[in-house]
């Protein structure tokens, strides 16, 4: 999120919009915002629980998008798909396994 926000280049695996310096903040701060949650969730089990889901959603999302460009013909990133794909496995598990254990 960080790097997105100070510069617009970059490697062609995560940048979605090189040269479009406006789009990469707008994603740099959505980013943030989901770190930001995630930290700050820590302090409370619902938080916690709504933030896997915001994960799990994102990274969902993330990956339709990329399917859809894929389709279309327009570039996958794949750095960008993986990580958040890995915490879209991770998210949907953990609230797996928390409605197993409130059981």
């Amino acid at each position: 999120g960080i790097a997105l926000f100070i510069t617009d280049s970059g490697s062609d695996l995560i940048w979605v919009w090189p040269g479009d310096l406006l789009t990469n903040r707008l994603i740099a701060v959505m980013l943030l915002t989901l770190a930001v949650g995630a930290v700050y969730s820590l302090r409370s089990w619902p938080l916690a629980l709504t933030m896997q889901g915001m994960f799990l959603i994102y990274g969902i999302g993330v990956g339709i998008a990329n399917l859809v460009n894929q389709i279309n013909g327009r570039p996958v990133k794949p750095l960008y798909m993986l990580v958040f794909g890995i915490m879209a496995l991770v998210a949907a598990i953990w609230m797996w396994r928390s409605g197993l254990s409130a059981q």
